[in-house]
């Protein structure tokens, strides 16, 4: 057989010997074959006429290719192809009418018209898979294409649609599925927009009726699906109408931060499994547009999963980075059949969650924890009771090491084991010899960086039996030729080894691999590597390539080298035998990957750092000779070439320019340089980078025009730039780049037109030009992106095509639209047909938003809004020229959140269906024409924050159902003809903080003492009404009022005392009334008041000569003609000082008689004291009282018995260091008062010292935001024992602690969902703690340090107004604070005591409320704590460390209108973000442990101040 080397000798074969060979081979090998001679020829063609399965996915054929090989087959029932190189016209070559299995890869060719092909040809199909279908540019897909393939293909048990599905019509695609096979089990969708899925089978749920069609998938079991955002709809949906799943498979790659109704929350996650047939489930949020997580689960909706899934078998779970250990361990206890877990990117997963699993009934045999940073040796230790464990995947946690190899060294049934980047050692490896390596069928070490020669030797040498495939050890510096020899000893049947980035690997390696014989297997000899990886191994030459063929690698597939090392020498001979036959096939699959030299990757990085002029976080130290480019620090190399393909370096505060050497990294895929400080132009040498997919340059200083070159990138699909300084106009080039998704140019100085071609950019999906200079007018080319859904370019010149034309050109294409965006331009003619393309919307049955305020906008809003998609949340059209009225069926909009139409000329009256919008949250219909009554339906909208109803002509009552808002914070229904009076009930909105606007009505009758409830109110506007009466004492109790305008009104009598309370008020006009009396002196005091206005009044006497009252320009007395005195500004009478004297000593008279009078009772009543006391001592003995004991006021010890029900268990409220706390009832019916009474442990040390401590400490400071003690109780208990107790208010919302903790529910038993401080409550908490403290360190006679302040300690009353207690620990400072010694960090640490203590725990306070994070949390050690934790996220990672709840509901909702309207933008949420890292910033300088280099208290209260004054007047104007 050796002498046939021709082929006339293979022509002379028995066609039944090639046949039989033939038949043995895979059509690949059969398609290499048939053209080697005429017999091999007629004998393939013979072969592939009765072969049942024909599967060519090596390579892709073309259709000349194709035709001769797919002959007429009745046997053939599986059909597999590549159709990268085929089109439709193909279609009749593939298809068959006999096949059951049918997978068609890579069809981006083809049309629609393969889809609605298969349906009429292949009616007899059960397995289908379609790979990117229509992706190619101008290859139409249609949705009646769809219909015919589920249509006709009524046997499907299968079905892959691997492409975009979301090009679909909405309305129809749902329709369709409805014709779906009966029989289908499996479907996946290789992307899907949610609200389709949610819409396809929200019909299956509504056929799901008797005597109607089947529902649709009545049989589905497996459904995998690629979406934009895993919801809380859509897995409610599938859970709900998929009544057989048993595998579940969802994954997102979000291009924007989802919003809360198109996220995951923990309420979704409660609806997965409702069946209980769940065998199989993975949610994974992928990176791969956007850095995000599923940030809206934590541990709570993990447990309520779990609670459904205890038979799940398979869990996969990626990127749930708020869940903790608690989370992570309720899976494994409550899952008993899990055999299959893994975790990526656990952020807080750590080694307690598998501390007690050998206390689970587990049995897994596949984990995989990736990217989970804090795991350590223990974790694995635990694992490893699982003895049936087969797969152990631990890439990228770098904490592990040696003791974690011990662990899985008794793992006997280990198959693949991969350690990626651990901290291993060469010892370790060792563990691994004797019982695992043996069982191992892949292993990988890459990036163990610790190993060396003697590692892989102790793991090979005198192992036998091998069953070892693929090996990775790349990336190992210490590895060289030694170890590899080890290796080739072991005669192991690998298949596939990867070596790369090794320098110490030279040609000795080569030449041992080559000398690896696995065996005489089925007579084949050489190695039995498929894939060998030798990418930048340092010591190659090309006398490696003398062994690089065969017979040494007669399998060898896939060669990875560099490009100094040619192919020239490599010569593979043409043939060989195998067993004494002729091999049909040489190495015709080798692919050998040639890779250029990196060297110029590294030099242009070099480049690109020495223009970088400063870096002050040194987030380039890393980027120097000893460490490879590839593990510097944003460098990303290809796994294949070892080049550079992602350049990531964002919010590193990196400035100085982009070198134009970036353009020479030819790889380059992503570039993202967001948020630094980087100047200068970006440079034309980008448009080198033919790869490049991502451009990503947000919020930096880059100026100049955008450079055309970019059009050169074809495979670009973002480009962001926004934030910066670019001028010029945006390129016409870059219409070109057919796959552009994402266009994000807004914030820039950009002018000119907006190109018309940009509709041809058919895969855009988002485009943002906002907040530029653009002029001319909308194209109307943007109405064929039917992809689109984000299209914004708010703030520009942008006006209409002329006068005669529409402004905004027809959208009805635009199906897939989300977010609308032309605010503030100059659209619009004022013409009757302006709104007209408004009801082109209809069609975006996906629509979240619209904003088209600040236009020219004329016409009436159309009825046709109504039919709007039901997801509308925000609709904004204020600032136009809009006439006609509301349309009367708004309320169809059931998830509307914000409708704003102020300023316009909107008439009639406002409809009654907007009660039905009971998700709004801001509802604005100022400076219009409306008129009627204000409806009572609006009291239905109990989420509402915002009612502006100002400048209208409304007419009738305050309606009292307004009374039911109980989160409004602002309310304005000023400038009507409002009448009668006013409705108590708006008194009890205490969450009124922001503004409450009557002013300029005809309202009437008294203003009622109930306006004291509104204790946080910062404005409030009654004035040029018909108010009568008194001005009530009670509006002394507003202390958070800044303005307070009474004017033109019939208020009398004189001014309250309470008035000089408001500490903060900054205009008070009282003008225009009937008030009479004397000025107070108090108003005299009020240091922020900046306008003052008493004019036109009846005041008499002297006018207070200081304050606000030394500045005529700010204080207005005029129209009072008896005042007199005051200062020489105000130009009054001198007042008479006979008359005046008078007066005085009639006054001082009437308080000497008051005083002597209160003396003479409290000298009797002192006495009294005093004999009772006398008598009762001598009638029970002597006592152990001391004599401070006796200074106390006494209370009765029966009497707080009886109060707190004998002390019982069910009154008491909490135990503290000295003593308990109980709730108290004193007094009956109407005078019943509930108190909080402290019971002190006398047998506790130090109990007797807390009680006199706090008695001493409260007895002379008063102070709204500190604990109000009533009395104090020392006497006897019915034992005869002495008792000491103190008496409290009692404050009905708990501590902070509780609310943090949500232990105020689960104290009570109560079932109510849990409540959550909002961001404001917390702002407000945190200023009136601080405020104590600063009270209690500078404005009492001896500054009190309270030395025991934390969340326990400070108390909420029904007003939500914190209060601190506590004062058992507190101290007295008798020096000045400055000389105190304040080396001590916190209490205890120093030798003495001084506020700077009090600061440091304020500090952690300020931090836990607003992270949700105890500073004794299991996830701080000795290496980090609170304060440290916090400090690190303030460069960048705010988002990732706060409390989940201040970034969702509705502080969140409240700047949602800005977070759509700048969604690709530098703002983003930022407003929100912005507060909490100023709060959090305060809380890091607070807790510094250099006491003189935290912020002081009164500095505290000023900057917390300050931010809630920017963050309520932000809300305000959004």
């Amino acid at each position: 057989m050796e002498g046939i080397s021709s082929h006339t000798g293979l022509d002379e074969l028995p066609s039944a010997v090639l046949a039989t060979i033939m038949a043995k081979l895979d059509v690949s090998s059969i398609c290499s074959v048939r053209s080697t001679c005429k017999a091999f020829r007629a004998c393939a063609s013979h072969v592939l006429s009765f072969l049942p399965s024909f599967h060519l996915l090596d390579i892709a054929p073309s259709v000349d290719l194709l035709r001769p090989l797919l002959l007429p087959n009745p046997y053939m029932r599986s059909l597999k192809v590549d159709c990268d190189r085929l089109n439709d016209s193909s279609i009749s070559v593939l298809l068959r009418p006999l096949l059951h299995e049918l997978s068609l890869n890579n069809c981006a060719d083809f049309t629609g018209k393969l889809l609605s092909e298969i349906g009429s040809r292949c009616q007899d199909l059960k397995y289908l898979y379609l790979g990117s279908v229509s992706e190619k540019r101008g290859r139409a897909l249609h949705v009646s294409d769809l219909e015919e393939l589920l249509s006709g293909c009524t046997r499907l048990e299968a079905l892959f649609l691997m492409f975009d599905v979301s090009i679909f019509i909405r309305h129809n695609f749902a329709r369709i599925w409805t014709l779906a096979s009966r029989n289908l089990t499996t479907l996946e969708i290789g992307y899907i927009s949610s609200v389709m899925v949610t819409e396809m089978l929200t019909t299956n749920l509504e056929l799901q009726q008797p005597h109607i069609q089947p529902p649709v998938f009545p049989k589905i079991q497996k459904l995998s699906l690629s979406v934009d955002y895993i919801t809380d709809a859509m897995v409610g949906t599938i859970s709900k109408g998929l009544v057989s799943l048993t595998h579940l498979d969802l994954r997102d790659a979000p291009i924007i931060e989802p919003r809360l109704t198109f996220d995951l929350t923990n309420s979704g996650l409660q609806h997965i499994n409702p069946h209980g047939k769940l065998k199989h489930l993975s949610l994974v949020r992928s990176q791969e547009f956007l850095v995000t997580y599923f940030k809206r689960v934590n541990d709570l909706g993990i447990l309520l999963m779990a609670d459904r899934c205890a038979n799940m078998e398979s869990i996969f779970l990626g990127g749930f980075c708020r869940v903790t250990d608690s989370g992570f361990r309720t899976i494994l206890h409550s899952c008993s059949s899990l055999y299959k877990l893994r975790v990526f990117h656990g952020t807080f997963l750590t080694d307690l969650v598998f501390h007690d699993i050998r206390a689970t009934s587990l049995s897994l045999t596949h984990v995989s924890l990736r990217w989970c940073n804090l795991l350590t040796n223990l974790s694995v230790k635990n694992l490893a009771s699982n003895v049936d464990l087969q797969v152990l995947d631990l890439r990228d946690c770098k904490h592990l090491g040696d003791g974690a190899l011990r662990a899985i060294g008794t793992l006997s049934k280990l198959k693949v084991l991969q350690l990626d980047g651990s901290d291993i050692t060469d010892m370790g490896l060792s563990y691994l010899r004797w019982r695992v390596i043996g069982s191992l069928t892949s292993l990988s070490l890459r990036g163990c960086k610790r190993l060396t020669d003697k590692g892989v030797s102790v793991l090979f040498d005198g192992s036998s039996n091998l069953e070892l495939q693929e090996l990775d050890l790349s990336n190992i510096p210490n590895l060289s030729d030694n170890g590899i020899l080890s290796l080739a000893k072991s005669h192991a049947p690998i298949r596939e080894l990867r070596m790369r980035q090794c320098p110490l690997i030279g040609d000795t390696s080569v030449m041992a691999l080559a000398s690896m014989q696995v065996g005489e297997e089925e007579g084949w000899q050489g190695s039995s590597l498929r894939l060998l990886d030798l990418y930048n191994c340092g010591g190659l030459t090309q006398l490696s390539f003398r062994w690089l063929k065969r017979p040494y690698f007669p399998r060898l597939r896939w060669l990875g080298v560099t490009a100094d090392h040619t192919l020239s020498r490599m010569a593979p001979s043409s043939s060989s035998l195998h067993g004494g036959f002729i091999l049909l096939f040489s190495v015709i699959g080798l692919s050998t990957c040639l890779m250029r030299g990196n060297e110029t990757d590294r030099l242009s990085l070099l480049t690109f750092k020495s223009l970088i002029s400063n870096d002050p976080l040194k987030a380039l130290d890393s980027w120097n000779e000893t460490l490879h480019f590839c593990e510097w620090r944003g460098i990303t190399c290809s796994r294949r070439h070892q080049r550079v393909t992602v350049l990531d370096l964002p919010s590193l505060k990196l400035a100085g320019s982009i070198a134009p050497h970036i353009g020479n990294l030819s790889f380059l895929r992503k570039v993202n340089l967001l948020g630094n400080e980087f100047t200068g132009e970006i440079p034309p040498e980008i448009g080198y980078l033919t790869r490049l997919q991502k451009l990503i340059l947000y919020n930096n200083s880059l100026n100049g025009e955008i450079p055309t070159t970019l059009s050169n990138c074809s495979y670009l699909t973002l480009i962001g730039i926004a934030g910066n300084q670019l001028e010029g106009k945006i390129p016409v080039e870059l219409c070109s780049l057919e796959k552009l998704q994402y266009l994000a140019v807004q914030d820039n100085y950009l002018n000119g037109i907006v190109p018309a071609s940009i509709g041809n950019l058919s895969s855009l999906i988002i485009l943002s030009a906002v907040d530029n200079a653009l002029y001319g007018s909308i194209p109307y080319s943007l109405g064929q992106l039917e992809r689109i859904q984000f299209l914004s370019f708010g703030g520009n010149y942008l006006s209409g095509h002329n006068q005669l034309s529409a402004s905004v050109p027809c959208l009805a294409k635009l199906h897939k639209l989300r977010n609308l965006d032309i605010a503030v331009n100059h659209l619009g003619t004022g013409g009757a047909d302006d709104l007209n393309f408004l009801s082109s919307l209809v069609n975006a049955t996906g629509l979240q938003v619209a904003f088209i305020s600040g236009n020219h906008f004329g016409g009436r809003i159309p009825e046709t809004i109504s039919n709007f998609s039901t997801t509308l949340a925000i609709f904004s059209i204020e600032n136009n020229q809009i006439s006609g009225e509301i349309p009367s069926n708004v309320g169809n909009l059931v998830n509307m959140e914000a409708f704003d139409v102020a300023n316009n000329q909107i008439s009639g009256t406002i409809p009654r269906s907007i009660g039905k919008l009971q998700k709004i949250v801001k509802l604005f219909f100022s400076s219009n024409q409306l008129t009627g009554q204000v409806p009572s339906s609006i009291g239905n909208l109990t989420k509402l924050i915002e009612l502006n109803l100002g400048s209208n002509f409304l007419q009738g009552k305050v309606p009292p159902s307004l009374g039911l808002l109980q989160d409004l914070v602002y309310l304005d229904l000023s400038i009507n003809h409002l009448t009668g009076p006013l409705p108590i009930e708006i008194f009890s909105l205490s969450s009124l903080s922001i503004y409450l606007d009557l002013s300029r009505n005809n309202l009437s009758g008294i203003l009622p003492n109930e306006v004291g409830n509104l204790r946080n109110l910062g404005s409030l506007y009654v004035s040029e009404n018909h108010f009568s009466g008194t001005i009530p004492a009670s509006l002394g109790t507003c202390v958070r009022l800044e303005r307070l305008h009474m004017g033109g009104n019939q208020f009398q009598g004189a001014i309250p005392e309470s008035i000089g309370s408001l500490r903060g008020l900054e205009k008070l006009d009282l003008s225009h009334n009937n008030l009479s009396g004397e000025i107070p002196r108090s108003l005299e005091n009020l240091n922020l008041l900046l306008v003052l206005n008493l004019s036109y009044n009846h005041f008499e006497g002297p006018v207070p000569a200081n304050g606000v009252f030394k500045n005529a320009s700010a204080a207005f007395i005029m129209g009072n003609s008896k005042l007199c005195g005051g200062s020489v500004e105000l130009h009054l009478p001198k007042c008479d000082l006979k008359e005046s004297k008078r007066a005085y000593l009639k006054k001082l008279t009437l308080r000497l008689v008051v005083s002597i009078v209160f003396a003479l009772l409290a000298v009797s009543l002192s006495a009294l004291f005093v004999f009772l006391y006398w008598f009762k001592r001598n009638k029970r003995g002597p006592s152990s009282s001391s004599s401070t004991d006796r200074s106390l006021l006494s209370v009765s010890y029966h009497t707080l018995l009886k109060a707190t029900d004998g002390f019982s268990e069910a009154r008491l409220l909490g135990i503290g260091a000295f003593g308990s706390v109980y709730k108290g009832y004193i007094g009956e019916g109407e005078d019943q008062k509930i108190i909080a009474v402290k019971v002190l442990n006398l047998l506790r040390r130090g109990a007797i010292k807390s009680f006199l401590a706090e008695c001493e400490a409260l007895r002379n400071i008063r102070h709204r935001n500190l604990v109000k003690v009533l009395t104090a109780c020392s006497g006897i208990d019915s034992s005869g024992n002495d008792f000491k107790a103190l008496v409290y208010e009692f404050m009905v919302n708990g501590s902070l602690e509780n609310w943090l903790r949500q232990t105020h529910l689960e104290e009570s038993g109560a079932n109510e969902t849990p409540r959550n401080l909002s961001l404001q409550q917390r702002l407000n908490i945190a200023i009136d703690t601080a405020s104590s403290l600063d009270y209690l360190h500078h404005q009492c006679e001896c500054p009190i340090v309270h030395c025991d302040l934390k969340p326990s300690n400070i108390l909420l009353d029904e007003e939500m107004v914190a209060r601190v207690g506590d004062f058992g620990l507190a101290k007295f400072i008798s020096r000045p604070i400055d000389e105190l010694c304040t080396n001590q960090s916190k209490y205890g640490l120093g030798s003495q005591v001084s506020t700077w203590g009090d600061v440091y725990s304020y500090g952690i306070v300020l931090l836990e409320m607003f992270t949700g994070k105890r500073p004794t949390d299991e996830m701080f050690s000795e290496n980090l704590n609170l304060h440290e934790y916090v400090k690190k996220a303030l460069s960048g990672e705010v988002e990732e460390i706060v409390d989940p709840s201040l970034l969702e509901g509705r502080q969140a909702v409240e700047l949602r209108g800005e977070q759509n309207t700048r969604a690709l933008g530098s703002t983003g949420s930022g407003r929100v973000i912005e507060c909490l890292i100023s709060v959090l910033r305060v809380g890091v300088d607070c807790s510094n442990e250099r006491p003189k280099e935290r912020m002081g208290i009164s500095e505290v209260v000023a900057e917390l101040n300050s931010i809630r004054n920017k963050l309520v007047a932000r809300r305000r104007r959004s």
